[in-house]
C-alpha cells in the first residue's frame, strides 16, 4: 500500500515495529512453555 494511503497507527493502522515486538514476545513465551512442559528431565 502506498504511504499516502496508509492509516496512521493512531487511527487503527498497522504499526510494523509494535507488531514485530509482540510476535517476538509471544515466541519467547511459547518457547519457555515448551521448555517447561516438554524438556523436563525426570
Amino acid at each position: 500500500v502506498p504511504a499516502e494511503h496508509r492509516s496512521a497507527p493512531s487511527e487503527g493502522g498497522f504499526n510494523f515495529n509494535n507488531e514485530m515486538h509482540e510476535l517476538r514476545r509471544a515466541g519467547t513465551q511459547m518457547s519457555q512453555i515448551f521448555r517447561e512442559r516438554c524438556m523436563r528431565v525426570d
